[in-house]
């Protein structure tokens, strides 16, 4: 491998970290916002928090849909609900429609603009 070939994979490690970083980086801001709706509106205990986070863990492991994508939703759908169980209910309903609509790609934004619809309609 040349220095063209080593300075060319540098440059791929270095982009595949920045897209990790930057990732990391929503995702933790997406429960920051999560915990925060939940408390104003819920007053949902630190564990409570944690169940709707291992909620999304676990649904991402059935499905196609990102935790972090999973957790921008629960963040709209909070701010309609008062109770965490609700929220744990529409979850997996969110799920498959962001699926359907998006499959592999679907993004924080539009599991926002799902989580909005289902609460408007």
């Amino acid at each position: 491998m040349g220095f063209v070939g080593i300075v060319e994979t540098f440059g791929y490690v270095g982009k595949a970290f920045k897209e990790f970083t930057d990732a990391n980086r929503a995702e933790q801001e997406a429960q920051a916002k999560l915990a925060q709706v939940m408390r104003n509106t819920m007053r949902a205990s630190a564990a409570e928090v944690q169940s709707i986070k291992d909620l999304a863990a676990a649904q991402q492991q059935l499905g196609v849909i990102g935790d972090e994508v999973q957790v921008a939703g629960a963040q709209e759908l909070g701010t309609y609900l008062q109770k965490a169980d609700s929220l744990r209910r529409l979850m997996p309903v969110m799920n498959d429609m962001l699926a359907q609509q998006y499959g592999l790609n679907a993004t924080q934004e539009q599991a926002v603009q799902i989580a909005s619809m289902m609460m408007d309609g």
